[in-house]
């Protein structure tokens, strides 16, 4: 039972992934998603500036706490080893999108 659980844990990881990837892909060339890359407000630089370095900071923190070293035993005493890099693929996709 315990696989089975770690299998659907791990395959939903990687399905909230794939779909994060897809949606990335359809904002940025204007298929298919609601909201594009072009379909935003026109807001003046300082602004835009200061949200996308917001943005990318959150990215940049998450990516480089979690691939500390220090953080991977704290990480594995709170959840079962297996379940590990599913967690990082699920924790990483909304920092994408």
């Amino acid at each position: 039972m315990g696989r089975f659980i770690a299998f659907l844990y791990g395959l939903a990881a990687y399905v909230v992934f794939f779909f994060t990837f897809l949606y990335a892909i359809g904002f940025v060339t204007g298929l298919v998603v609601p909201k594009t890359i072009d379909s935003g407000t026109v807001v003046p630089l300082t602004e835009a500036l200061i949200v996308n370095i917001l943005l990318m900071s959150v990215f940049a923190v998450q990516h480089s706490v979690m691939a500390r070293p220090q953080f991977k035993p704290t990480r594995q005493r709170r959840r079962p080893s297996w379940s590990f890099r599913s967690a990082v693929g699920c924790s990483c996709s909304p920092a994408r999108s």
